[in-house]
C-alpha cells in the first residue's frame, strides 16, 4: 500500500508538470501567431518610434511614371508603392492621401508619383488591376490614370478577391473619351505587364518590400534626392512631419 501511495504521488507530480509545460508551450505559440499575423496584415515592420527605414535615398523619377502635381513648381517628391488589393493601401487612399494631395500637391509644393507593387498573395487580380490602370495611363495620361485608380479603390473590397476582373472594363468606360477597344488590346500586350514588372523591380532595388511604401525627398531636376523610406498607412501628422522637413 505504501509503495502504491508513493507511485500515485509521483504520477500526480509528473502529470502536473506536463500540464504546466503544455500551457507554457500553448501560450508561447499563441503569442507568436498573434505577432506573425500582425506583421503580415500590416505588410510593414512593427511599430517603432522612428518609422524611417532608410535615409539618403537618391532615385530618378522616370518620365513614364504617373504623377499628380506640377514638376516645374514642386520642391519635394513622394513616390507611393501600392497594391490595389492591399487593405492598408485602401486605408491610406481613403485616409491620409486626400490630405497630402490637398495640402502639398494642389498647393504646388509636391508631386505624388505612383509605382505598382502587386503582392503575389493578391494575384492574379492585383497585377491585372495594375495592368488596367497602365492601359488608361497609356491613352489618357496622368489625371485619367489617377481617376481610374480612385475608381478601383472605391469598388474593391481588397484582399485579393475584392472585385470581379470584368469590373475593370466597366470602370474604364467611366473615363471620358477612353477608346475601350484600344484598352482591351492593351490589357493583353506583354509590354504592359513588363511595365508593371519594371515598377516592382524599382521597388525592390530601393528596399521596398511591402505596401503601402513611400520614398520622400527633395525634387531636383526630375530626381528624388536625399530622401527617406517609410512604410505603412501612417497618419497625416507623420507625413506632415517629414514633408515639412524637406520644405525647410
Amino acid at each position: 500500500m505504501e509503495n502504491k501511495s508513493i507511485l500515485l504521488v509521483v504520477a500526480s507530480i509528473l502529470l502536473s508538470g506536463m500540464m504546466i509545460a503544455a500551457a507554457v508551450l500553448y501560450n508561447g505559440a499563441q503569442s507568436r501567431a498573434l505577432s506573425n499575423n500582425t506583421n503580415t496584415a500590416n505588410n510593414a515592420p512593427a511599430e517603432q518610434n522612428d518609422p524611417i527605414e532608410a535615409r539618403d535615398i537618391n532615385v530618378d523619377i522616370s518620365e513614364d511614371t504617373p504623377y499628380l502635381g506640377k514638376k516645374s513648381e514642386a520642391k519635394i517628391a513622394i513616390i507611393e508603392f501600392s497594391d490595389f488589393e492591399c487593405p492598408f493601401c485602401k486605408r491610406f487612399h481613403e485616409g491620409s492621401r486626400p490630405d497630402i494631395i490637398k495640402q502639398y500637391v494642389d498647393s504646388g509644393k509636391a508631386i505624388l508619383a505612383w509605382k505598382d507593387y502587386p503582392l503575389d498573395f493578391h494575384d492574379p487580380l492585383a497585377t491585372k488591376q495594375a495592368i488596367a490602370a497602365q492601359c488608361v495611363y497609356k491613352q489618357k495620361g496622368n489625371q485619367a490614370y489617377f481617376d481610374y485608380i480612385d475608381l478601383i479603390f472605391t469598388n474593391t473590397e481588397s484582399g485579393g478577391e475584392g472585385m470581379k476582373e470584368s469590373k475593370l472594363n466597366e470602370l474604364a468606360k467611366e473615363i471620358k473619351d477612353l477608346d475601350t477597344a484600344k484598352f482591351d488590346t492593351c490589357l493583353k500586350e506583354e509590354q504592359t505587364l513588363d511595365k508593371v514588372k519594371a515598377s516592382m523591380d524599382f521597388a525592390n532595388q530601393n528596399g521596398v518590400n511591402g505596401t503601402p511604401g513611400f520614398l520622400i525627398g527633395k525634387l531636383e531636376n526630375g530626381k528624388l534626392t536625399g530622401g527617406i523610406r517609410i512604410a505603412g498607412a501612417l497618419p497625416i501628422a507623420t507625413f506632415q512631419q517629414y514633408l515639412d522637413g524637406f520644405l525647410e
